[in-house]
């Protein structure tokens, strides 16, 4: 009679192998993804911008004054998965400049928006939002430019 050990041990180094092969590949392959989020042709600045694929993990960015971003999947990875994403926009926190602003976060409100502003960030928020956009191998720069 064979042992057991004879049986499973050839069997056993094999798949190890390939198991410890998949295990390197550290996860989804990802687009590195910069752009810029206008809107009526005036950069957006301090939105937050999620893109959630139709199947992984979202990736997100911040719009500086300029409305530039740069998409990160995690802490450590740059980038987004590859396929359609649904994007929204969220408000920042941003440093209170004006007295308005001030008055607004001493009194623990949201600093006041400009009309235009404020109906962007309905339309275009987690609820509203319609908007899809494809990543695929090639995209370098998104061009957002809303309304």
């Amino acid at each position: 009679m064979v042992s057991l050990r004879r049986r499973i041990i050839p069997w056993t180094i094999p798949l190890l192998l390939a198991a410890m092969v998949g295990c390197g590949s550290g996860g989804p392959a990802l687009v590195p993804v910069t752009g810029i989020l206008t809107y009526k042709g005036k950069p957006v600045a301090n939105a937050g911008l999620r893109f959630l694929p139709e199947a992984g993990r979202p990736s997100s960015g911040q719009t500086d004054e300029e409305g530039r971003f740069t998409l990160s999947y995690d802490r450590e990875h740059e980038g987004a998965v590859m396929g359609k994403h649904k994007v929204w926009v969220t408000r920042m926190a941003t440093r209170p400049t004006t007295k308005a602003e001030q008055e607004a976060a001493i009194m623990g409100r949201k600093p006041p928006l400009s009309r235009d502003l404020s109906a962007f960030f309905d339309k275009y928020g987690e609820k509203n939002s319609k908007v899809e956009v494809v990543i695929d191998k090639n995209t370098k720069e998104l061009k957002l430019d809303w309304d």
